[in-house]
């Protein structure tokens, strides 16, 4: 069944390729970017092109998901081009690469405002809509290592779990009103999310870290040039899982999707806290929380 589709981030990596995925299966995308008629213009024109060779339909539309005067324009607009909005694939997210302490509080706000609230302004945004027609879903694209942080990558980790903290929370609140909450963990494949990566400006607490400088770059120069090599997988398995969760039927789509070559590790943990969590809310009373059907 045709459905109807925001994306963020559309520009390149997951976004796009989600964006494709789902118009060549026959969906309305409405891709969303920053900056789509400069920095992003190329990649808004190739989007638009690709949209008039497929069965779907993709319509570009500007949002950064850091204002809300932004978000609150480009879900009006899509109001006004749609009779609803069955999902948003909350995708949007910037990476890190440096030692913790040099990151300046400022740095590290304006991380959160991306990868944390950016998401939380996007669903506050659509889903008075959702709860109107009693059905949506939401996907978070959150990372492996919201479960397993590497150090040199933390303030993009912390990000994460705390993303990982909201969609889980909006899927308990959310599921009575027929909206699903899902959370898509992918380990490292190649998008230019790495290299625009976000680095340490406090250069003085930097250099108080000199001579930790050798295990930095064995850290963040591994995952770069893992992703660079033959052993990477393929984004587009990515693309497929949020695609699969979006076209399966409401109230049956799992919290939480592993997609990772190497992420037995990290499905266990997420195996482990599953129970932890059903124990917390069994002994608040509160365990139907867990069991209630979406749609």
């Amino acid at each position: 069944m045709e459905q109807t589709i925001l994306v963020t981030g559309s520009s390149s990596g997951f976004g796009r390729l989600t964006v494709e995925t789902l118009a060549r299966r026959g969906h309305t995308v409405f891709a969303t970017m920053r900056d789509s008629e400069n920095r992003n213009a190329v990649s808004a024109s190739q989007l638009h092109e690709f949209g008039e060779s497929v069965p779907g339909t993709i319509i570009v539309l500007e949002m950064d998901v850091t204002n809300g005067g932004s978000v609150a324009a480009a879900v009006r607009e899509l109001s006004d081009r749609a009779d609803r909005l069955d999902a948003v694939v909350n995708n949007a997210g910037v990476f890190t690469g440096g030692v913790l302490e040099a990151y300046t509080e400022k740095q590290i706000h304006q991380i959160f405002d991306v990868n944390v609230y950016g998401a939380h302004r996007v669903n506050r945004a659509v889903l008075p809509g959702m709860r109107r027609h009693g059905t949506g879903l939401l996907v978070h694209v959150s990372s492996v290592a919201a479960r397993t942080p590497f150090p040199f990558s933390i303030p993009y980790a912390a990000s994460k779990s705390a993303l990982e903290t909201l969609a889980e929370g909006y899927r308990y609140e959310l599921a009575s009103f027929g909206i699903d909450s899902v959370i898509v963990q992918p380990g490292a494949y190649p998008t230019p999310i790495f290299e625009k990566k976000v680095t340490p400006a406090d250069t003085e607490r930097l250099a108080g870290y000199a001579s930790l400088a050798d295990l930095e770059q064995q850290v963040i120069g591994g995952l770069e040039a893992f992703v660079a090599s033959d052993q990477a997988g393929n984004p587009q398995i990515v693309a497929d899982a949020i695609v699969g969760l979006i076209e399966t039927p409401a109230g049956r789509r799992p919290l939480r999707t592993v997609v990772d070559q190497m992420g037995d590790g990290v499905r266990q943990i997420n195996e482990v806290g599953a129970r932890v969590q059903r124990e917390a809310l069994e002994g608040a009373g509160i365990q139907h929380l867990l069991d209630i059907p979406s749609g």
